[in-house]
């Protein structure tokens, strides 16, 4: 399925824009103030501005840290509301030296419309486990 022109396409292309460039304050910009989120590393759901900052800060200071996005699929429920589904990778360095780290995570995302821009109001996402099934 193509990528749907509602303002989420590109509202997910400037968060891998910011996950990429390891720029915390714009990838906390996109979600709304009272956004549910649960990171791919996460222990626990995060639901507040200065929580997403926490996780952020800790998980954009790996080296070299980017994002490459897998399949997705989009689903508008309106013209201000897009479930969002799909698969990304992440590939980072934990030192200058070291070889490259990737890990593959599949997400959920709500997008929606607030005061004319678009938001992430809830994201999960979770370590890819390939088992077969």
């Amino acid at each position: 399925m193509a990528v749907l022109d509602t303002g989420a396409d590109k509202l997910l292309q400037r968060w891998m824009d910011a996950v990429n460039h390891r720029d915390v304050p714009e990838v906390v910009a996109l979600y709304h103030p009272r956004a549910q989120f649960w990171g791919t590393l996460a222990g626990h759901l995060r639901t507040r501005p200065a929580d997403f900052q926490d996780y952020f800060s800790r998980f954009l200071s790996c080296d070299r840290m980017q994002v490459e996005l897998g399949e997705m699929r989009q689903w508008p429920q309106g013209e201000d509301l897009v479930l969002a589904a799909g698969d990304y990778r992440f590939v980072w360095q934990t030192g200058p030296r070291t070889a490259p780290v990737a890990a593959r995570a599949r997400f959920t995302m709500v997008l929606g419309r607030h005061e004319q821009h678009w938001l992430i109001l809830q994201h999960h996402s979770s370590e890819w486990i390939n088992n077969g099934i």
